[in-house]
């Protein structure tokens, strides 16, 4: 299991390989905080565009801060690794854990995207 896309904006999504990521859009109303991790920094609820992730193990939820201008290549290994490519007008992302009812319940990952073009994307591991 593996799969691939590329989002625009909040919802276009193109070139998609799998079916392992089911782009939910734009979530106004979620409650998705970015955060320093191991920090004493104040959780900042975002909006975002929220992906559904299924995996070989538990499903989760991956959660990008995006805009309208935003874009973003994604690579899903199929057991909840991730590779970011591409990212333009995107600072951060979050991989969470879901309860039975598909709710987000804990982040697991916190992705720092690069504004400068040749420079790493950060993942801090929670």
């Amino acid at each position: 299991m593996a799969d691939s896309l590329f989002l625009k904006g909040y919802d276009v999504v193109s070139k998609q390989t799998g079916n392992e990521l089911t782009c939910l859009g734009l979530k106004k109303t979620a409650e998705f905080f970015r955060t320093g991790a191991g920090t004493k920094e104040p959780k900042q609820y975002i909006n975002g565009t929220v992906f559904d992730v299924t995996t070989d193990g538990d499903p989760l939820k991956l959660v990008l801060d995006t805009s309208k201008s935003s874009e973003i290549h994604i690579v899903h290994d199929g057991s909840g690794g991730f590779t970011f490519a591409n990212t333009r007008e995107i600072e951060i992302g979050g991989l969470y854990s879901v309860d039975v009812d598909n709710n987000p319940v804990a982040l697991t990952h916190v992705f720092y995207f690069s504004t400068m073009p040749g420079v790493a994307n950060k993942v801090v591991t929670i």
